[in-house]
């Protein structure tokens, strides 16, 4: 049941029904539900904006056109991704052995370092 309250202002009187707590939380669940459509068809226009500027540029320029057509010809994209991923794979066994050597080497300073990284964390959040 709502309650009803005899409001005076300045000489004029009214009465205020007050909305009942599950009507506050609905109307703010909505809000978000909104913010996150918006979100979503902002990214939508983006995403086609862009690719209508590709698509016109690749009816446009020759060399564009060549170069898209050369990525998604499948017997060389399929050959250079697996020389991508080849050296991704070497790039990341590196950094993750120098890693691993400078945090044993160094380990007070990694301690230090990962205790001030949580904190500051917790202090941007808050």
């Amino acid at each position: 049941m709502d309650s009803v309250d005899f409001v005076s202002t300045a000489g004029a009187a009214r009465w205020e029904r007050h909305l009942p707590k599950s009507t506050y939380s609905s109307l703010s669940w909505g809000l978000q539900v909104v913010r996150i459509k918006k979100a979503f068809s902002d990214a939508a226009i983006s995403i086609g904006a862009l690719a209508v500027l590709l698509a016109l540029l690749i009816s446009v320029d020759q060399r564009v056109r060549e170069q898209v057509s050369l990525r998604f010809n499948t017997d060389t994209a399929q050959s250079e991704v697996n020389d991508a991923a080849g050296h991704v794979r070497d790039v990341a066994m590196v950094l993750f052995d120098a890693a691993r050597d400078q945090t044993i080497a160094h380990a007070p300073m990694m301690i230090f370092v990962s205790a001030a990284t949580v904190l500051m964390v917790f202090m941007l959040r808050t």
